[in-house]
């Protein structure tokens, strides 16, 4: 009886599964002992569908949703800037934007085995409120739960077409007419988390931080710390693509504090559609503990090794 007795207190505890919490088809959370690790929001209010958690296996938030100097920033979400000339990205303070988005056929589902929840979607977008929808996203989420030393996996699969002439745009960059030293901006986001510090950006290419602005690259990797502990996440911009690989949009502000990342569709020219015309566009994301040199993030994106380190 001793000997079981001993065998107990000496058994390794084993750390439960993260299990999925649902709430019909508005949102679906992932937790684990370490506290929530992943919640996709689905109810179009305030506005975009978005992850407002989007953690490391032991629970440190990388996504800040409304933060006050951007509160149109959802931590992980997909926007468009402008649509026939119509913004869709900021709001007022009460949320409000120029055109109307509509989400249509929402499902969130949870496999068998609970590795992975669905969500599916259609979002109309009407740059004349009270008018038809010239644009529809048929979108697919994919959230796997962590396995092994690697976080929480996103997989973003949208499918856009024109059920108008369309021109997606954004505001013009530097060296086009009305250009803005922040324009360029638009699609698939992240807003990085209040308590983030010290954190860095490394590209496929091998460039850091500013280096990788508004350059051409496959992923890029964000690192910093989080409650004192390293911590980041890995953005890839999936090679079928349109425009692959895309121009991105990645600033730092340590005094606000304000972390970005943006792969940016539409950085370098708008993009006209006719009726009917329509593309498929994929971005993965993944969570990480510490931090991933190079070789480690072209392994998980599925491609070369970058230069440097």
């Amino acid at each position: 009886m001793k000997a079981f007795a001993l065998a107990l207190l000496v058994c390794p505890l084993v750390a439960a599964e993260p299990v999925w919490k649902q709430d019909g088809n508005r949102s679906v959370e992932l937790g684990g002992d370490d506290g929530k690790i992943a919640r996709f929001v689905l109810d179009a209010a305030p506005r975009d569908p978005h992850f407002d958690i989007l953690a490391t296996a032991d629970g440190r938030n990388t996504v800040w949703v409304s933060p006050p100097d951007h509160i149109w920033h959802y931590g992980l979400w997909f926007s468009w800037k402008k649509i026939n000339g119509v913004n869709f990205w900021e709001t007022d303070k009460e949320f409000r934007q120029q055109g109307r988005n509509e989400i249509h056929d929402p499902s969130i589902e949870v496999g068998p085995d609970g590795a992975m929840a669905t969500i599916r979607y259609r979002e109309l977008s009407h740059p004349d409120p009270e008018g038809s929808a010239v644009l529809e996203d048929r979108v697919t989420i994919e959230i796997t739960r962590p396995t092994g030393d690697a976080g929480v996996k996103v997989e973003w699969r949208i499918k856009t077409t024109a059920l108008a002439e369309v021109v997606l745009d954004r505001t013009p960059p530097p060296g086009e007419p009305g250009g803005r030293d922040w324009g360029g901006y638009g699609g698939f986001s992240w807003r990085g988390a209040k308590d983030f510090k010290a954190v860095g950006f490394l590209d496929s290419e091998g460039r850091r931080d500013g280096a990788a602005h508004r350059e051409h690259s496959d992923w890029v990797n964000v690192s910093g710390s989080i409650e004192g502990r390293p911590a980041g996440l890995l953005i890839v911009d999936d090679a079928g693509n349109p425009r692959h690989p895309p121009s991105w949009y990645v600033t730092g502000r340590p005094d606000l504090p304000f972390w970005y990342a943006n792969s940016a569709l539409l950085q370098e020219e708008p993009l006209k559609m006719g009726k009917g015309e329509s593309f498929t566009h994929v971005y993965q994301v993944m969570v990480h503990d510490g931090r991933w040199d190079a070789a480690r993030c072209a392994r998980e994106a599925g491609g070369d090794e970058a230069d440097g380190e």
